[in-house]
């Protein structure tokens, strides 16, 4: 950014990367109080505060986000990333099943098969917000064996048809089994007296709780960008910029009522900036003498991202 357009587009590409990634920690927080308020009230039956979804929040996040938040490198997150990739599609079969059964019960006549376009232009911030990770490519690629374009570009297709087949899946199944009554947090539908369900929940209790440090990790880093550069490393500096950004999330996710909000605002502003209008931009000031036809692509994508920003506003 500082070769391309100077200082000052540094600071707002940082800026921008430090939003969607703190913007997706506070989703993860609302995500373990979502799953773990029910099962904390039906295993100790009573509803207090040491059953609320509050405590769970804050528990977890200091107990168990904030010490795995100190890892430096993604490498040191690679086995725990196996685990939440591997926990993701285990509530895909969950949900599979459970639509398999709820169709063979009511059929297919109360389906809704297009529901306006109201609904496709709501859903295209959360679509961006989804795909969105730009932000930890250059650390996968540094800490990648064997480290080249035509590998990396491999891992990058392979993992977009993997995520696109799971969000697929599961929006599709998803719908099937709980049709209209379908939540922002599709957990939330499920009962807690079912036992596969709550496998499935705390599947992916298991997922967030080990993909919350992989957006730690850039969010950190774009503080120091911005901010530390021309200092020398520090951990004490390291430690308090991590013990803040756990600790604001929490917070923020404590008086954040709806998981859905979140999405909606990360992916028409800050996931729009940094998936589709700063690569389209940085394209076209790189080969700015090109002719405009080998621009088009480019041009695409800056409108596609500038779309969706003001989609998402709507």
């Amino acid at each position: 950014s500082r070769h391309v357009y100077g200082e000052w587009f540094c600071v707002f590409v940082m800026v921008n990367i430090l939003l969607f990634c703190f913007g997706t920690c506070v989703a993860y927080v609302l995500t373990i109080g979502d799953i773990m308020e029910p099962l904390l009230v039906q295993i100790f039956d009573v509803k207090t505060f040491w059953t609320s979804r509050t405590f769970a929040m804050i528990s977890f996040s200091l107990v168990i986000l904030l010490p795995l938040s100190f890892y430096k490198r993604l490498s040191a997150l690679r086995f725990s990333s196996i685990l939440s990739v591997v926990s993701a599609f285990f509530l895909l079969v969950v949900i599979i099943i459970r639509a398999a059964q709820a169709i063979d019960e009511r059929g297919l006549e109360n389906l809704r098969w297009f529901g306006g376009f109201k609904g496709v232009f709501s859903c295209a911030p959360i679509v961006t917000y989804a795909f969105t990770c730009q932000v930890n490519v250059l650390s996968i690629y540094e800490d990648l064996e064997r480290a080249n374009l035509k590998r990396m570009n491999k891992i990058v297709v392979r993992s977009f048809i993997a995520i696109f087949i799971l969000y697929y899946l599961i929006g599709l199944f998803g719908y099937f089994l709980f049709l209209d009554h379908t939540k922002s947090d599709i957990l939330s539908n499920f009962k807690t007296q079912d036992t596969l369900a709550l496998c499935a929940q705390i599947s992916v209790a298991i997922a967030v709780v080990t993909s919350y440090p992989v957006n730690i990790l850039p969010a950190r880093h774009a503080i120091e960008n911005v901010a530390f550069h021309n200092l020398a490393p520090s951990f004490t500096r390291f430690s308090i910029i991590t013990i803040a950004l756990v600790v604001l999330s929490v917070c923020i996710a404590i008086v954040t009522p709806d998981l859905e909000a979140v999405f909606v605002l990360v992916g028409s502003s800050s996931s729009a900036i940094v998936c589709f209008i700063v690569p389209a931009i940085y394209y076209l000031k790189i080969f700015k003498d090109s002719a405009w036809t080998d621009n088009i692509g480019a041009i695409a994508l800056l409108v596609v991202g500038v779309t969706i920003g003001v989609l998402g506003t709507m």
